[in-house]
């Protein structure tokens, strides 16, 4: 594992599949329209420097990256600009949906490509971060939520000059 970056509010975190049947059907829709590496199937934010997480699996939760996600594939990306004030303004949304239950039902739309449009206030994993990094930055990029995927956030943290790598590896 090695030693951890130092985490910052509003770092974005991809998680490599796990193998599980709904992590192999989230690869198999993302691999039909990824132009990088599909093998990023979940994804959540940073919430503070002790890895404080808002996570969406079966409901949007509370979580800490350090005991949910030891042993896991990540990679963690930053906004260059991010700073304390853009971040608590685009977090404070998504706490206020704790508890909601994840929408399953956009999985299905994801795999046979109407993910992008079809409109929900219900949002999963990807679409919940193009909606944060939208309030966060106001980039254009991302107005649009509806369709976002774990591999397309791969690339932008990966690609864009306006994110960076924070960290990618085995946590």
């Amino acid at each position: 594992m090695g030693e951890h970056p130092l985490l910052n509010a509003g770092d974005l975190v991809l998680v490599k599949g796990d193998g599980s049947l709904i992590d192999r059907d989230i690869t198999l829709a993302e691999s039909r329209e990824a132009l990088g590496d599909p093998a990023y199937d979940h994804c959540f934010i940073v919430k503070d420097s002790d890895g404080t997480i808002i996570d969406t699996l079966a409901r949007v939760r509370i979580g800490n990256i350090n005991t949910d996600y030891a042993g896991r594939e990540l990679l963690i990306g930053r906004y260059r600009a991010m700073n304390p004030i853009r971040c608590k303004g685009a977090i404070a949304w998504i706490e206020a949906e704790v508890g909601e239950i994840y929408p399953f039902w956009r999985i299905a739309l994801i795999l046979f490509g109407l993910g992008r449009w079809v409109k929900s206030h219900h949002d999963v994993c990807s679409e919940r971060l193009a909606e944060f990094a939208h309030d966060a930055t106001g980039l254009p990029q991302f107005a649009k939520k509806e369709g976002w995927t774990p591999s397309d956030w791969a690339d932008v943290i990966k690609e864009w000059t306006l994110f960076k790598v924070v960290y990618e590896g085995t946590w």
